[in-house]
């Protein structure tokens, strides 16, 4: 990607957490692209923490687009574009989120299958700075710094019992194991 490593901190407060710090945006050189994607917002969001767009996400796309061009991704904050959309998107609640690189036909995603899955566009440069990272799993852990926080407020201790009733992505029940 031609950028500098990301700096990587211990947490002041949190002992068993890094920081991976975002990219500086002045080292990124976001150039928006005249090819766009337009994704729903939780797929903007998700763009935003640094994931590459999956085929679920993506609302609307220019027929002349090809797999492997360059794209810039824009989420429909509003909620207003409707799905299949082949023309420029116009609208107050267009946000860019990043650029990318295109990884599936308009085909596959709109004609050829009602529920396309896979990654559509590989992110390359998310407006954010925040990079994707892939961690081997005897190594550590992803985390959100509100889900690492929600384990150190239960503060569990070994021989605890906990149920977690709001399991979802984050893996929080994970890391109060590894507390106990």
């Amino acid at each position: 990607r031609g950028l500098k490593r990301p700096d990587v901190y211990q947490h002041a407060e949190l002992p068993d957490c890094l920081v991976v710090a975002p990219w500086a945006c002045a080292d990124m050189q976001l150039t928006k692209h005249e090819r766009e994607i337009i994704v729903d917002a939780a797929c903007g969001a998700a763009v935003l923490r640094g994931a590459n767009v999956f085929a679920p996400g993506v609302l609307g796309m220019m027929p002349s687009i090809q797999e492997g061009e360059w794209v810039s991704v824009y989420a429909d904050s509003g909620r207003r574009c409707k799905r299949g959309l082949t023309v420029p998107f116009v609208d107050p609640g267009k946000v860019f989120v990043g650029n990318g690189i295109m990884r599936m036909s308009r085909n596959h995603l709109f004609q050829k299958d009602l529920h396309p899955k896979g990654v559509a566009v590989e992110v390359i440069l998310p407006a954010s700075g925040v990079t994707a990272l892939e961690v081997p799993q005897p190594l550590g852990l992803l985390q959100n710094l509100p889900s690492i926080v929600c384990g150190r407020v239960v503060c569990p201790r070994p021989g605890d019992k906990v149920i977690d009733l709001c399991a979802a992505p984050g893996h929080k029940t994970t890391h109060l194991a590894a507390l106990m």
